[in-house]
């Protein structure tokens, strides 16, 4: 006797989105890049590949020149996704702008890498930018104005300003603060000039108790005094990365910091500021991160060897120039 199914065969092309979406995953290497290609021929392959295809595909989007932005705005209508990741090189009107910034509702992942236009910080008030986490603006940045409003809540923001005396970057912060300060774990300021120093601190300060990381961009002949008072209400920080390693920061570094990393130049390195932060008793640091050349720093800065030698004792991962990860 013989039965007959009384379910019709299921094909691939019965699986429902999330199961294929899960399988073009694969498709990434691991290497974390994706194979553009190949996904592009699974979106025409059949209808019911295109949408889970085309949502990796256009996962993270980079473009590098006004005419990828043109290209990218007057085909809207044909992606059936939004990115959640943007990287921007190039933009010509902030009308432009805004129009890109259309197609993109859900963006979790903003990167603006323009250095020869001016950042307009009302931009960022687009209604599209609601559930931003990460933003990331190098350029001439203007100055907001002090009611604007922006939609999303940030956990990390890197900051670089280009334009000379760089006197917005705390402006900007007093801004992001309206939205963001509850929820912003991690920020970076890289090219801060030394005259902006003090606003920068004070626009800090707020954000102090609640980071994690924070990167700063101060030159040894700096006045550093002004982030004394960031670093001693910085309690949760684990990591702090700065241009250089001034005598009066080392004396103020929280003892929650696990990471410390610096570009210094080995001479420039105060040996008793920074055997000071080892010999601490509750020093919680365990990674180290030197731009200079472990053979500079053994020979250049004063009881180098002693150090180097102690924080291996310590267990401590101390790595310089041209060292590479384990």
């Amino acid at each position: 006797m013989c039965s007959t199914s009384l379910h019709p065969p299921v094909g691939v092309h019965d699986l429902p989105e999330e199961l294929l979406a899960c399988i073009f995953s694969h498709l990434a290497p691991s290497d974390g890049s994706i194979d553009l290609d190949t996904l592009k021929s699974c979106s025409l392959a059949h209808s019911t590949f295109r949408e889970p295809a085309q949502k990796l595909l256009w996962e993270a989007v980079e473009l590098e020149t006004e005419d990828d932005v043109r290209q990218w705005t007057a085909t809207r209508s044909r992606r059936r996704a939004a990115p959640k990741e943007l990287a921007l090189h190039a933009f010509k009107t902030r009308k432009g702008l805004a129009r890109l910034l259309d197609g993109c509702d859900g963006l979790r992942w903003l990167m603006f890498a323009t250095p020869n236009r001016d950042m307009d910080p009302a931009v960022l008030a687009h209604p599209s930018l609601h559930d931003l986490r990460t933003l990331i603006v190098q350029g001439w940045l203007h100055k907001p104005q002090p009611a604007l409003v922006l939609p999303f809540r940030l956990h990390t923001l890197v900051l670089a300003d280009l334009y000379p005396g760089s006197p917005n970057f705390a402006a900007w912060l007093d801004v992001i603060a309206h939205s963001s300060l509850p929820s912003i774990r991690s920020i970076s300021l890289p090219a801060c000039s030394a005259a902006a120093h003090p606003a920068v601190a004070a626009a800090l300060a707020p954000f102090a108790p609640r980071l994690e990381h924070l990167g700063l961009s101060i030159a040894t002949r700096d006045d550093s005094t002004p982030y004394t008072a960031v670093l001693d209400a910085a309690s949760s920080l684990n990591s702090l990365e700065c241009t250089s390693l001034p005598a009066i920061l080392l004396a103020h570094l929280p003892l929650s910091l696990t990471v410390l990393a610096t570009t210094e130049d080995a001479r420039s390195i105060p040996a008793d500021a920074l055997r000071d932060v080892f010999e601490r008793p509750n020093s919680k640091l365990q990674r180290l991160y030197f731009a200079c050349s472990r053979y500079e720093f053994l020979n250049e800065v004063e009881g180098g060897r002693a150090m180097v030698e102690a924080a291996g004792r310590r267990a401590v991962d101390w790595r310089f120039q041209g060292e590479a990860e384990e």
